[in-house]
């Protein structure tokens, strides 16, 4: 019964996560992720989840840097 209930929680939280990183809300799946992780420390899924998100915030961040770092003035 537990390992069911623990089943459908990172199931829940793995569908949810991936929802809002459709919808580029990086912060938002990076705190669902982050709680859900100081429930079940140990489930993969949802600490992928999470780099994957931290991941893509590093690159964007790089990526915006670069533009104002190659935006010439006239």
């Amino acid at each position: 019964m537990r390992e069911c209930m623990r089943a459908k929680f990172v199931n829940i939280v793995a569908a949810a996560g991936k929802e809002l990183e459709a919808s580029n809300d990086s912060a938002g799946a990076a705190a669902l992720y982050e709680q859900a992780l100081t429930v079940d420390d140990l489930e993969n899924i949802i600490r992928e989840g999470l780099l994957r998100v931290l991941r893509r915030e590093k690159v964007g961040k790089r990526r915006t840097r670069k533009k104002a770092g190659s935006v010439s003035v006239q």
